[in-house]
């Protein structure tokens, strides 16, 4: 029977994935079990057999020493499991039936009748609906302001392809220090729900089920912020692009990161910068364009996986002229696999990119 405890145990503990306080208030209602009922009903029949062995062991000459000093009959076992089922208030089919799993929305209960006020606006609940995450690509920007109105505030599930994971990150505003960090976590998805289903229901209980990318949590910087942007999973899950942004407020951005990671054998994702990305695009801008990066405003936006070469990120490389405006200067591949890192081009050639990360949307009628 332990096991079959186990199991209802382990729902009940994770009906609370989220502490949302209606959520705690329902009744939970475990999943029927028939091979749990055969159990019980074995145990007590056992339980009963043993109890008269153990009395006749006692009594060699078959009188059980009861309240009464009169023989026990001897009773047939179909008998006793008849008047042990006849003590239940319901029958087994009953039973069975109020212990349906049922959703709340579902369960059939008589309300009133009460009719439309059609005077009133009615409210219908957000329909949800997959999109592209990556499209345009690098186009998800982080709110500062918004992130220090809210104190904590997290990107939304980023899913993989396969559905069987999603990336978050989560910003923490440190006041005292007016300092932004954030956290990317990795977080499984339940395959035996619908692929809407098993996205809306992954809580903050599954955010440490394995190894998280920080970025600027365990440090003091006052003024500075350090923001992770998840930028696409790869066509097979396996593997994940990220950019971590470093800058002040009041400066903004002054250095963007490029960061992959790849899940290894166990399901953890391991991840590693590339700072010799920016190195090499500030010496090729030297030699060629005569350009000292360094000494303007200038920044990298990762764009995605290209669709020809599955391993290659592709990086655009920007500079701000002095009326701010945004100009392009090259563009970069690195191999997340062998982390080499080559020119594609010097002119705005558009290169063939996946899109496969996935983001819930919701319309409200």
């Amino acid at each position: 029977i332990k096991p079959y405890l186990k199991d209802i145990l382990t729902e009940y503990l994770n009906s609370f994935k989220t502490a949302d306080k209606e959520a705690l208030e329902k009744p939970f209602y475990s999943p029927t079990n028939v091979q749990m009922i055969e159990a019980i009903e074995k145990l007590i029949g056992s339980s009963y057999m043993l109890g008269r062995i153990h009395a006749e062991e006692e009594n060699p000459e078959y009188k059980i020493n009861a309240a009464d000093e009169t023989e026990i009959p001897a009773v047939p076992f179909e008998e006793a499991m008849n008047f042990l089922k006849s003590k239940v208030p319901m029958t087994k089919a009953e039973w069975l039936e109020k212990s349906e799993c049922v959703p709340i929305e579902k369960r059939k209960i008589k309300e009133k009748n009460i009719n439309e006020n059609k005077k009133l606006t009615k409210v219908s609940p957000p329909n949800g609906y997959f999109v592209k995450y990556n499209s345009p690509p690098n186009s998800y920007r982080v709110n500062i302001s918004e992130i220090k109105k809210k104190g904590t505030m997290y990107s939304g599930k980023i899913v993989a392809p396969d559905f069987e994971k999603a990336g978050i990150v989560y910003y923490y505003y440190n006041n005292s220090h007016n300092q932004i960090s954030s956290e990317l976590f990795i977080i499984p998805l339940e395959t035996t729900k619908t692929r809407y289903q098993r996205v809306i229901d992954a809580g903050v209980i599954d955010l440490y089920k394995g190894k998280n990318l920080t970025s600027g949590v365990y440090e003091f910087k006052e003024n500075y912020f350090k923001t992770l942007n998840v930028i696409d999973f790869s066509s097979n899950s396996k593997n994940i692009l990220v950019e971590e942004k470093i800058g002040t407020e009041k400066s903004g951005v002054f250095k963007t990161i490029m960061i992959s990671g790849s899940e290894n054998d166990e399901g953890i994702f391991e991840y590693k910068r590339y700072p010799e990305l920016n190195e090499k695009i500030i010496e090729f801008n030297k030699e060629q364009n005569n350009i000292l990066l360094n000494n303007y405003r200038w920044d990298i936006k990762t764009l995605g996986f290209a669709l020809d070469e599955k391993d290659l990120a592709v990086v655009k490389a920007v500079v701000w002229d002095n009326r701010k405006k945004e100009k392009f200067l090259n563009l970069w591949g690195v191999n997340i696999k062998t982390g080499e890192i080559k020119l594609i081009s010097t002119r705005k050639d558009k290169i063939p990119l996946e899109e496969n990360a996935l983001i819930l949307e919701f319309t409200f009628e």
